[in-house]
């Protein structure tokens, strides 16, 4: 049962003690509401459980990680929980990651800066899956993207991890391996794989496009369609395609190929656009050598 709180209202801890205020919704799924807050040690990101098992479940994998010295994702700072609505419910407390859902981050579709927030979350992945874990509900949504350049991006929600050869303890249909018929539903590095190249796709042709081609034809026949059709991502099919086949070895296989598939995709810049670049910056330089001129001739005035 989902609850909401307005802002400025504070979140008492019944067994800590620690008080949270606040400030605005950050997000919404289905075992949580996301809420930006204010507590003791600052801003944090408060998930108020609906589904408390998953939150719980998520509370316990983030400490394993902790304990291991292998957190990937936010620190988990406080678990506790409040009398809301009159009954007792579990939250979660974890660092505040600036950013926006990678749905919603404004880059122009480029696919060289969907490749450089992949490259970030193949790096999570390489080393959640040596931790013997699968992500599992990796989508744009649980990707966090600051801007910058390259812009910075971190995974959350880690409350679908699971131990790899279980089923996966939860998936977002549009990114499920299984939906698309390229596979089952068990937790190996080969599903987490799928949904990364999936989650690159849907950033650079917009997810609405992406679930219309899921709507008329599911599989993955359909998927490598899009991405031959596509100039854009021609550098990056054979990046993408062994991913949707389920042929990388790793994440850090698939990583490694996107970086020299990136590096390939920024050196085919038309020549149209290579002659614009040098003429700015031939321009750059020659504004640059007159002011100095400039400075010099006024020093000896």
């Amino acid at each position: 049962m989902s609850v909401e709180l307005r802002p400025g209202t504070v979140v008492c801890g019944r067994w800590h003690g620690n008080a949270y205020r606040i400030e605005r919704v950050a997000g919404r799924g289905a075992t949580a509401t996301v809420y930006a807050a204010w507590g003791p040690m600052g801003r944090v990101a408060l998930k108020v459980a609906a589904d408390e098992a998953c939150v719980l479940v998520e509370a316990v994998t983030l400490r394993d990680l902790e304990a291991r010295g292998a957190a990937l994702g936010p620190f988990l700072r406080d678990v506790d929980e409040a009398d809301i609505g009159g009954r007792p419910v579990l939250f979660l407390a974890l660092d505040w990651v600036e950013g926006v859902p990678l749905n919603r981050f404004s880059f122009g579709r480029r696919p060289e800066v969907a490749a450089a927030v992949l490259e970030q979350i193949l790096d999570v992945l390489e080393r959640l899956h040596a931790a013997g874990l699968v992500f599992g509900d990796l989508k744009p949504a649980n990707v966090l993207v600051a801007p910058g350049s390259p812009p910075r991006a971190g995974v959350v929600d880690f409350g679908g991890v699971t131990p790899q050869g279980r089923l996966v303890r939860a998936h977002s249909e549009l990114y499920d391996r299984a939906a698309w018929g390229a596979g089952g539903r068990t937790a190996d590095p080969a599903y987490d794989l799928f949904a990364a190249a999936l989650t690159f796709l849907a950033a650079v042709i917009g997810e609405a496009r992406l679930a219309a081609f899921f709507n008329r034809k599911r599989s993955v026949a359909a998927l490598c369609d899009i991405i031959r059709a596509d100039s854009r991502l021609a550098p990056y099919r054979p990046v993408l395609e062994p991913a949707l086949h389920g042929r990388w070895a790793s994440a850090g296989a698939m990583r490694r190929a996107l970086a020299a598939a990136s590096d390939a995709g920024l050196s085919a810049v038309p020549p149209r656009d290579r002659l614009t670049a040098g003429l700015v910056g031939a321009c750059a330089v020659a504004v640059a050598w007159f002011l100095l001129a400039s400075a010099a001739w006024w020093e000896r005035q």
